[in-house]
């Protein structure tokens, strides 16, 4: 299957456990969402094996979306590293090398933005809850379809609020200068 319709862009949650993926068109039309989700395997033996098996499906998951869709450039929300724990700190690096290298490789032009540049881009203050980024994004774009999921709505609302707050940004400009962007 290849996407035939008008350019998009990529909009990412970087994480390891959940990456939340959305492509958008100029008009802000969410034509594809998905959340990548990983989960800890027990019955592997050794815990470097499961590792490269959940970085390894992410990369396949993303690379599998950038074919179909061919996305022209990504805006992608990354952590600013105050991570709570040596472990989430070192999970937070895995998925943030993965998603960087796939990017990379695929020449994506890529935009990084801050969790609080997201909640500033959707609803204006960045004290901003979960809930109302997540009420926010579902009224700045237009959905196809809404996920039932509400643990994969999170992750998705982050990677539509990363485009959101891309829209200022130099790499938006490059991308879409000709048109005047909200």
């Amino acid at each position: 299957m290849t996407y035939s319709g008008p350019p998009v862009v990529m909009g990412l949650d970087v994480a390891y456990a959940h990456v939340g993926l959305v492509m958008v068109t100029f008009d802000g039309n969410v034509v594809y969402q998905q959340c990548i989700s990983t989960e800890k395997d027990s019955t592997v033996k050794r815990v470097a094996d499961d590792t490269v098996r959940r970085c390894s499906y992410i990369a396949m998951e993303l690379q599998n979306a950038i074919s179909i869709f061919g996305p022209i450039g990504a805006f992608a929300e990354l952590p600013t590293g105050a991570s709570q724990s040596a472990s989430s700190a070192y999970a937070m690096g895995l998925g943030t090398g993965v998603i960087v290298s796939v990017l990379g490789l695929n020449v994506i032009p890529t935009e990084y933005v801050t969790p609080i540049a997201v909640k500033k881009a959707t609803h204006g203050t960045n004290k901003a809850t979960k809930q109302e980024v997540q009420a926010a994004v579902a009224k700045l774009f237009k959905w196809n379809e809404w996920t039932k999921k509400a643990g994969d709505r999170e992750h998705i609302c982050d990677a539509a609020g990363a485009v959101r707050a891309g829209m200022k940004g130099k790499l938006w400009q490059e991308l879409w200068g000709q048109w005047d962007v909200a």
